[in-house]
């Protein structure tokens, strides 16, 4: 008995093995297809990634250049602000000045300037002739003439020549 179901256990097998080894061919090529599908899928996901991502980085540098103009804009507002903060504190400042110079001024006393007379020139006296008026007139050098160097010549010697500073007589023409 037991040979019998051994014979009819391998017949079975047999008959059974045909439509198993199509059923795992089918399977094998399914099998084939869905890498080959999930190959195209993966590639698929990848471009989509890829384009996600390129997106993204646009979005990004968008807004960081949205972020970059708006530092921008508010750097030049507090430049402005300080300008007119400066300027306020330099009226104000000016302003003290005024005060403080009016309050020293509260201190001051008025001087009076004594007034004089008018100066005149001194009267002439009895007889005497009045200056006459000036009038320019060129120099006339020819009156000089006479004067020379300021060293006086004695006329009794009667060299021609001019001595060196080493002797002790120095005669000049006049």
């Amino acid at each position: 008995m037991k040979e019998q179901s051994f014979e009819d256990e391998v017949m079975r097998i047999l008959e059974e093995t045909p439509s198993a080894r199509k059923a795992l061919l089918e399977n094998h090529e399914n099998l084939l297809r869905s890498g080959d599908g999930s190959l195209k899928a993966l590639e698929e996901t990848k471009n989509f990634t890829t384009q996600s991502l390129a997106s993204v980085a646009y979005q990004i540098s968008s807004l960081a250049g949205s972020v970059l103009s708006l530092l921008d804009a508010q750097t030049n507002q507090l430049r402005h602000m300080e300008s007119s903060i400066n300027l306020i504190g330099q009226t104000v400042e000016m302003h003290k000045e005024k005060v403080s110079r009016r309050e020293i001024g509260v201190f001051t006393a008025a001087r009076r300037v004594p007034r004089c007379h008018k100066i005149l020139p001194p009267l002439l006296a009895a007889g005497s002739k009045p200056r006459p008026p000036y009038s320019r007139r060129p120099i006339s050098y020819q009156q000089l003439d006479g004067i020379g160097h300021g060293i006086k010549v004695s006329h009794t010697h009667t060299h021609t020549h001019t001595h060196t500073h080493t002797h002790t007589h120095t005669h000049t023409v006049v």
